[in-house]
């Protein structure tokens, strides 16, 4: 008895070696692998390929501390030009040698000083209708037979004057109207370089001094 109870339980010992051989999965590298299936890999995100570095754009440009300037401008003290402008074609900014290398009129006038007496000066310049014709004026007459185009002439300290072109035209009053540089042939004090002198007048009113600008314009039609 006790043999064939022996025998038995070698036989199921065997039958479940044998089964276990038949479920094992082969060793790898074996050549009967590929007949296997075996289970989906999971995808671990420590097998991901690294993704590139981008690094960050440089500029291209070093910044500048240094000031910007305008391609045309150029900064002048008050006074030592005078700018041309309004109702023309050609504005200008009239330096002290533009006006120098203009056609020169010399006015002797008896005029009234800024203390009460009257005096004799000789004022040296541009007459102030050459100045207007060199910018071609636009409005109607232009700068020799107009009758209603005026010039503003305005001063560094803001004062002003106005004078209608036909005070200095040569179909109506003719003036030597003068944008004088010298005063009994020296410069006029500090940097300035031009003086409205208007002769005939009573007073120095309008004897706009530095001038800053000479402001062209015309009535609205």
């Amino acid at each position: 008895m006790h043999r064939i109870l022996g025998s038995i339980v070698a036989a199921a010992v065997a039958g479940m070696l044998a089964a276990g051989t038949m479920y094992a999965l082969p060793a790898v590298g074996a050549p009967h692998a590929a007949a296997v299936s075996a289970p989906s890999p999971s995808v671990s995100v420590t097998t991901l390929p690294q993704l590139p570095t981008v690094a960050p754009v440089q500029a291209t440009y070093a910044p500048s501390n240094q000031p910007s300037t305008e391609s045309n401008g150029v900064m002048t003290a008050p006074g030592t030009v005078i700018q041309v402008v309004g109702d023309v074609a050609d504005p200008r900014v009239l330096t002290l040698k533009d006006l120098q290398l203009m056609r020169r009129t010399s006015l002797t006038l008896h005029v009234l000083d800024a203390d009460g007496k009257r005096r004799v000066h000789i004022y040296t310049g541009v007459l102030l209708r050459d100045i207007i014709a060199s910018v071609a004026p636009t409005g109607p007459g232009g700068a020799t037979t107009s009758t209603a185009a005026y010039a503003l002439i305005e001063g560094v300290n803001g004062d002003s004057a106005t004078i209608a072109f036909p005070e200095f035209e040569a179909a109506y009053n003719n003036k030597q109207i003068l944008v004088a540089y010298l005063v009994d042939g020296s410069p006029f004090p500090g940097q300035a370089i031009g003086q409205l002198v208007v002769p005939e007048d009573q007073s120095q009113g309008r004897f706009i001094s530095p001038i800053a600008t000479i402001r062209i314009g015309s009535p609205t039609p």
